[in-house]
């Protein structure tokens, strides 16, 4: 995620600064116009040609990465909200609390709530990936602790 996030995100933008502050013409039309053939003139075009293809290619490649980044966001706030009318659904008011990737404490074990079963189980993902190596289907009203973003506990169940 992170090599992905560097070369779609990160590296197209430091080569745009770059490119934007250098001494190179990012303008094919301001380069004189192509009537003999001098050496120097070919490789200022050559140059021109390719500085402007990586500038372009780079910008390309951020917006890129920008769109699917903004339909990652939707499909996710897709998700947690299907996630929410499903709680609703399923277990009522009571649980109206319960969202996605909540941190809870299933029989003293840490662990985040992933989706919710169709007969009103919760899955759940423990952190100790040596004990669990699956996801777990648990009641939601047995042995169960949910807390907030700030780690306080919301409800208990003993």
């Amino acid at each position: 995620m992170k090599r992905k996030f560097i070369l779609e995100a990160v590296f197209p933008v430091i080569i745009i600064i770059f490119l934007l502050f250098s001494e190179f013409n990012l303008n094919i039309f301001d380069l004189p116009p192509f009537k003999e053939f001098d050496d120097k003139l070919i490789n200022q075009y050559i140059t021109s040609s390719c500085v402007i293809t990586l500038f372009y290619c780079s910008i390309l490649v951020l917006i890129r990465y920008l769109v699917h980044f903004i339909i990652a966001v939707f499909l996710y706030i897709n998700e947690v909200d299907k996630f929410n009318r499903k709680v609703l659904n399923i277990l009522g008011k009571e649980f109206d609390f319960i969202c996605l990737l909540m941190d809870i404490e299933y029989d003293g074990e840490q662990g985040v709530i992933i989706d919710i079963s169709d007969n009103g189980n919760l899955i759940i993902k423990l952190s100790n990936k040596t004990k669990f190596k699956r996801n777990l289907y648990c009641d939601p009203r047995h042995k169960m602790k949910y807390f907030d973003e700030k780690g306080n506990v919301i409800m208990s169940y003993d």
